[in-house]
């Protein structure tokens, strides 16, 4: 246990580089508090139609995105294999 204590010391300084500040996180939050009011400022104004079209849109975009990232990277190493 004291040699991994050890290890850690001399390695968490890598850590540093992936925490954000105070003033970025309180940014962030903001900036998704803009997002949600201007998303639900959106949707009060449109119609329901319009806002299904919009929605069936974006899932069939993550829909291809998700499967062109998927193709290449986990099932075709598969494929291989078989």
């Amino acid at each position: 246990m004291e040699e991994y204590a050890t290890h850690f010391d001399k390695t968490k300084d890598i850590f540093l580089e992936f925490c954000i500040s105070k003033r970025t996180q309180e940014k962030g939050d903001e900036l998704r508090k803009q997002l949600r009011r201007h998303t639900v400022q959106i949707r009060e104004r449109l119609p329901v139609s319009q806002l299904r079209q919009i929605c069936g849109k974006i899932v069939k975009k993550r829909t291809t995105n998700i499967w062109n990232w998927y193709m290449p990277n986990l099932i075709s190493p598969l494929l291989r294999w078989i």
